[in-house]
């Protein structure tokens, strides 16, 4: 009986995605968040021609407070 060894499958190494407007290479991808009041936008942008390839709107829930108290929003604020 002879014994054999598994067939070595080369993985391949992941790429960066390419820009579906100007087709270069990212690198890095550009995410920025904006806020309005409680919204909360984080975008995301191609580095080379800033063209936006992506949005999502998120607006974060009150934390409930006690009685008497007002309810606490769970983003920071300045003092």
């Amino acid at each position: 009986m002879s014994v054999t060894t598994p067939l070595q499958k080369k993985v391949a190494e992941p790429r960066p995605p390419t820009c579906p407007y100007c087709k270069q290479m990212m690198q890095i991808i550009a995410l920025y968040p904006y806020q309005i009041g409680n919204l909360i936008i984080p975008t995301v942008q191609c580095p080379h021609c800033g063209v936006f390839l992506g949005m999502q709107f998120i607006l974060p829930q009150a934390v409930p407070a006690e009685p008497g108290e007002s309810p606490k929003s769970p983003l920071w604020k300045p003092s």
